[in-house]
């Protein structure tokens, strides 16, 4: 789905150990599915008072900003798909995948698989929608 972060707000989950952050999401266009329009997609880490809780990998939501985000739905909520790796920052006509956040392995890339790159953002919705 495309969409642009509204507001975020975090929290501990119920059992009190970790702290996660609830991120609202206009949605403006949705590639695959019915997501509604707008979606709270929960991601590890935040800031609850003066406790910190930091995930390598989580995607960095800033309000305001245009997205292209992987969904899945878990417990009756939404989560980013592969983290970092399931999060675009759209920029112009460009999608730009989140990888600062993500660790990544100097290895080459064997045939038949392709690194995560900038692409096109219409390039990248003609792919997911023609996914099965």
């Amino acid at each position: 789905m495309r969409g642009r972060v509204e507001r975020q707000a975090s929290r501990l989950e119920a059992d009190g150990r970790r702290i996660v952050t609830d991120v609202v999401v206009a949605v403006s266009s949705a590639w695959k599915g019915s997501p509604g329009a707008r979606v709270t997609v929960t991601v590890p880490g935040g800031v609850v008072g003066d406790v910190g809780m930091w995930v390598s990998a989580a995607p960095r939501l800033a309000n305001g900003e245009e997205v292209v985000l992987f969904l899945y739905r878990r417990g009756g909520g939404w989560r980013v798909n592969g983290l970092a790796l399931g999060t675009f920052r759209v920029d112009g006509d460009r999608a730009e995948p989140d990888v600062d956040e993500a660790d990544q392995l100097a290895a080459p890339t064997r045939a038949g698989e392709a690194r995560i790159a900038r692409t096109s953002l219409a390039e990248l919705e003609r792919r997911v929608r023609a996914a099965r």
